[in-house]
């Protein structure tokens, strides 16, 4: 088995945390992204590149523009990768603030294109609070 963070696909992930135009491209146009929270943006399953990117930005807006990823490990192999990360925000207006391990987990094509997405969160209750405060419901 190759598994490894020096993997490829661990590489392209790296990139793509750090440039959504990369993180966008590197998605196929079919790709599901499964969300576990309880409500909202928080929760459910979105299919398609179009709605992802926009479920990502909608993510952008309630945070203020805050919203930020920070990966602290990414190991992958040639089908699945890892990446674990450190996700804060901090609502400028609204006094709303989160900070939360993630696991991401994503699966590949044989293109290493990415094809669906599994989002952990350590603490979904400071997930779902944030970004679908109950007052918005």
């Amino acid at each position: 088995m190759n598994l490894t963070s020096a993997h490829p696909n661990a590489a392209r992930l790296a990139e793509a945390y750090g440039d959504m135009r990369k993180f966008t491209d590197l998605m196929t146009d079919d790709v599901v992204v499964h969300s576990q929270g309880s409500r909202g943006i928080a929760a459910g399953d979105w299919v398609g590149k179009a709605d992802v990117v926009q479920r990502m930005a909608d993510l952008w807006e309630r945070s203020g523009e805050s919203y930020v990823m920070t990966p602290t490990a990414i190991a992958a192999s040639d089908a699945f990768a890892c990446v674990m990360a450190r996700l804060t925000a901090a609502h400028p207006t609204e006094g709303r603030t989160m900070d939360v391990q993630i696991c991401g987990v994503w699966r590949f094509d044989t293109d290493g294109r990415l094809v669906e997405h599994w989002e952990n969160v350590d603490d979904w209750s400071a997930f779902d609070d944030f970004f679908e405060p109950l007052e918005h419901v």
